[in-house]
């Protein structure tokens, strides 16, 4: 396999990859840089502590903000100098408008500091808000993260949706567990995908600490589109990691996923030391 250094991180960039396989749409290379994974383990306790932090969560579509990570992350964050909100968005009017998910999320940010953690489509309006607001998002931790979806994204979550979209029929995107059904046109996915982070030309201008955790069997978002949208990145610190067998639903109860937690929580200074306070905290299952 491979290997390329991204031109935009130099060799002191902070940039793992954790993979366990030949990336889908990469090809046979694998992008990651001439540094050793333990680059990222060994850097974790760089960024001073900033306590208490300010913690959003951002679903995806057809979830809610009582999908099992805003639960998980609710209980986690319980009785901690910490504040914890998953981001209600407003109900769509009619439709879908991934425009309303923007505006909620930038309302949110202020003076705090804020980490947020993205699940799915939620990281689209994410992406956008950490561009327009640098100084106000301190890391990004992103689940499954809907980057570079094509149309074809709708037919495999409603089969034959596509073409009734084009005809002007409005459908409904169906929930996820916990999550709550979507009245969806053909013009919110064109403005999905028209306003996603990764039709902008060159890189990325992100530089706060971001961590991406993607399910290697993920039908819904192409495990390849996260290693795209890294490699976009302009932040020095950089880490993702495979789930071997994942599919697009991850949670808190994926040890990889919660070990990546603890490890970001540890990095931005929200946790003082890793031990494993994701996983003691979130062992009984909420």
């Amino acid at each position: 396999m491979e290997l390329i250094l991204p031109p935009s991180l130099s060799l002191n960039s902070t940039f793992a990859l954790e993979s366990t396989i030949d990336p889908q749409g990469v090809g046979n290379k694998l992008f990651i840089p001439l540094h050793s994974i333990s680059s990222f383990s060994s850097q974790a306790s760089s960024h001073s502590p900033r306590s208490p932090m300010r913690i959003l969560f951002c679903h995806g579509l057809g979830s809610s903000t009582r999908n099992r990570i805003s639960q998980q992350l609710t209980k986690l964050f319980e009785g901690t100098e910490h504040k914890f909100e998953a981001v209600q968005y407003p109900a769509p009017s009619p439709c879908w408008r991934v425009s309303d998910w923007l505006k909620a999320i930038e309302e949110k940010l202020n003076e705090e500091d804020t980490v947020i953690v993205a699940q799915s489509a939620g990281a689209h309006p994410v992406l956008n808000a950490t561009i327009k607001h640098p100084s106000k998002v301190k890391g990004i931790f992103l689940v499954s993260p809907g980057f570079d979806l094509e149309f074809a994204y709708v037919d495999k979550v409603i089969p034959g949706a596509l073409a009734r979209l084009q005809k002007g029929e409005k459908l409904i995107h169906p929930s996820s567990r916990n999550g709550e059904e979507m009245l969806v046109d053909l013009e919110g996915f064109v403005q999905y995908r028209e306003t996603c982070v990764s039709t902008r030309e060159g890189d990325l201008p992100i530089h706060c600490p971001v961590t991406v955790v993607h399910g290697t069997n993920d039908d819904l978002v192409p495990y390849g589109n996260s290693i795209r949208l890294l490699m976009k990145l302009t932040s020095k610190d950089i880490h993702m990691k495979d789930v071997p067998g994942g599919t697009h639903f991850l949670s808190m109860d994926d040890d990889i996923v919660r070990d990546e937690f603890d490890k970001f929580c540890v990095k931005l200074g929200i946790f003082k030391e890793e031990e494993k306070i994701v996983e003691e905290k979130l062992s009984a299952k909420a």
